[in-house]
């Protein structure tokens, strides 16, 4: 599995970064897995580390990156209030659009009938030409609404998965299926993780949520009151 996922660049900084190839080997009866790096510039080349070895130090880093109960708790805070404020904005401005079409309709409706009452062709057409300006501003205007229309799930329906594995990367990880082993190694890390002989599993760089978790866990955002948390404008 490690080796799509974990690299060995050797002890010279200045090695190129190579996969490193999984296998097995036989012996009393058992077959024990290890890595090795085959990379001909390393001076780690063709030299085993046991498969334990550094899924035990992965889960290390896991672990680590697995945020504490109270900077989860404060980013689920953060998380619903966002939801409910871009909630309540959507409601308001789609109530907005709504009365918009509302009154194009009613524009529209006296426009036809003074179309239909003048003699004059010129001004018919004119009356015409601003009846289609105003339905194509309304067909606008429904997208918008449509693409603005919020989901009639709960936060929870809709994120209950997702925080859960925020909140503990580490248990999806220990289900045995190398899809969900790959899923949190994607979602967690931005790269391929790196892997030295020496000194074993390097820290990688996280993706997005958790950065932002290891931003809460680092900052003293308690004492920020509510109001300061606010939703930047669409």
């Amino acid at each position: 599995f490690f080796s799509s996922s974990v690299s060995s660049f050797g002890q010279q900084a200045n090695l190129e970064v190579r996969t490193i190839q999984g296998s097995r080997s036989s012996g009393t009866g058992r077959r024990y897995p290890y890595y090795l790096c085959q990379n001909r510039s390393c001076s780690e080349k063709g030299k085993s580390v046991a498969k334990d070895k550094v899924e035990e130090q992965f889960e290390t880093l896991l672990r680590l990156v697995q945020p504490d109960e109270a900077t989860f708790s404060i980013a689920d805070a953060i998380f619903r209030d966002a939801w409910d404020r871009r909630e309540s904005w959507a409601k308001k401005e789609i109530a907005r659009l709504r009365a918009r079409t509302t009154q194009i309709d009613v524009e529209s409706s006296n426009l036809l009938d003074r179309s239909a009452r003048t003699q004059n062709d010129i001004v018919a057409t004119a009356y015409e030409a601003k009846v289609g300006e105003l339905q194509s501003e309304k067909a606008k205007i429904e997208a918008e609404i449509e693409r603005m229309t919020f989901p009639a799930r709960t936060f929870d329906e809709m994120f209950e998965l997702a925080m859960q594995f925020l909140s503990n990367p580490y248990e999806l990880w220990r289900k045995p299926s190398y899809t969900l082993k790959r899923m949190v190694l994607r979602l967690v890390f931005c790269h391929p993780l790196k892997f030295d002989r020496i000194d074993g599993v390097r820290t990688g760089e996280t993706t997005l949520p958790f950065k932002a978790l290891a931003y809460l866990k680092g900052g003293d955002l308690k004492m920020v009151p509510p109001e300061r948390l606010e939703l930047p404008t669409p």
